[in-house]
């Protein structure tokens, strides 16, 4: 049965588009060396074909002319080093020991001077070039002939490479889909940053025009703080769906709030309890956190993380008639925690609150019970970001839910396999467009 699990835990990545791109270059050019007669060295025009792909193709005009300029640097070493070195066919093994310690010398001295020149992403290029040429000295019979055939293979891989590159199968954009995507499928939590892949992409597919609502259990300080130069283009779900927060505009939307007595009544139960209680409310574009009752070795260690926040307000004292409370929060030891939602559920009547029991992330002595309005919730909030967005771009949108298929998912793992789904819902291939129908 353990080994049956473990079997499940393994998630294959899908084919990545390099991967696919580079499959298509190398098979290009065995086809070009078939249809030249097996002429030349099919060898050199696919390793320089699988040098030369990269994920993206920017600036393909600067990426072509730095990948020739490789090819034409390392012929020209080859030319000099086959210049140089005697031509007999036969030589001796201390000889042969000179040819290969030159050779070795003029790889460094190649790559080196690429580094010199500034085209350092050209220096495995010119190392390989240069290799292809030499490498059979001494049975190099026509030295002329044989640099001007490895130029000519390498060239051709390299702009196979480009051109397969360059190319994308025609896609249509789905304007009319709006995504969620929820921030725990791409971070693991509160503490950690986004990482650097997870930000580019987002930030590729927002600038393309995908309509991406992130939703969150947190804050908008959370989000904020790591992707505020972004250009988000839809408001943000956030403390688990209790209010929608617009990004751009700096401000709350939406707040689904708890009413004052409802709080106040669950504030003296929690008390009554010795425990404590946090308060996190709306006022007009501040979030401010209120606290009451004795703070805990957590709270006290989270306080010291988040207080430097601009986008978060620890106020002193009780909260006033102008907050709006998003949600209420308890923190204590699991024990408790499961005795404190036990009496609330016998002292309040049904459906005065909605209530989440989480693990702490960064405390795992502690449990935290989460309490909301009952109106508040991820799917009715979808609903009314949907409606927003329909007002503002003037068309009927389509959410859909960008989730994880597998319960083993990991966040540090496949969130950018996660946001390649995306894409692909984004802008699927249109094969209509590829045979020229409309």
């Amino acid at each position: 049965m353990k080994s049956e699990n473990k079997c499940r835990k393994i998630i294959l990545p899908p084919l990545g588009h390099r991967i696919i791109k580079t499959a298509a270059a190398v098979f290009i050019c065995l086809l070009l060396h078939i249809l030249s007669g097996y002429r030349g060295s099919v060898a050199s025009a696919a390793v320089s074909a699988i040098i030369c792909m990269q994920p993206y193709a920017t600036d393909s005009r600067t990426y072509a002319v730095e990948r020739i300029m490789g090819t034409l640097h390392g012929s020209l070493w080859g030319f000099a080093y086959l210049l140089i070195m005697p031509s007999e066919p036969e030589i001796s093994v201390w000889m042969m020991i000179i040819a290969y310690t030159v050779m070795a010398l003029f790889v460094m001295l190649g790559m080196y001077a690429a580094v010199m020149m500034k085209r350092s992403g050209t220096a495995a290029l010119v190392a390989i070039v240069f290799l292809g040429m030499v490498i059979d000295y001494p049975f190099v019979q026509t030295t002329l002939y044989d640099t001007l055939l490895t130029f000519i293979d390498t060239l051709i891989g390299v702009l196979v490479a480009i051109g397969v590159n360059v190319y994308h199968l025609p896609r249509r954009k789905r304007p009319e889909k709006l995504f969620f995507v929820r921030t725990m499928d791409l971070v693991p939590d509160r503490y950690r940053q986004f990482p650097s892949s997870v930000h580019i992409t987002l930030d590729r597919l927002y600038n393309d025009g995908a309509k991406i609502c992130l939703v969150s259990r947190w804050a908008p300080a959370f989000i904020i703080s790591q992707m505020g130069l972004l250009n988000v283009n839809v408001p943000l779900i956030v403390m688990d769906g209790a209010a929608m927060y617009d990004i751009q505009e700096n401000k709350y939307l939406e707040v689904v709030d708890i009413p004052h007595e409802n709080a106040a009544r669950l504030s003296e139960i929690i008390l009554g309890f010795g425990s404590f209680c946090s308060f996190y409310t709306v006022r007009e574009r501040s979030l401010c956190i209120y606290r009451n009752g004795p703070i805990s070795d957590a709270e006290r260690e989270e306080y010291r993380k988040m207080k430097r926040s601009p986008y978060r307000n620890y106020m002193e004292g009780s909260y006033t008639d102008a907050d709006r409370i998003a949600f209420m929060r308890v923190i204590d030891t699991p024990e408790r925690i499961e005795e404190l939602k036990y009496l609330i559920q016998s002292v309040l009547p049904p459906g005065m609150f909605r209530v989440e029991h989480r693990q702490e992330a960064q405390f795992p002595d502690y449990s935290g019970l989460y309490f909301y309005d009952p109106r508040a919730n991820v799917q009715e909030m979808k609903t009314r970001v949907l409606k927003r967005m329909e007002e503002k771009d003037g068309i009927t949108l389509t959410g859909m839910d960008i989730l994880p298929k597998n319960s083993s998912y990991s966040p540090e793992h496949y969130a950018l396999i996660l946001l390649a789904r995306l894409k692909a819902e984004y802008e699927p291939v249109d094969l209509r467009r590829l045979f020229g129908k409309n």
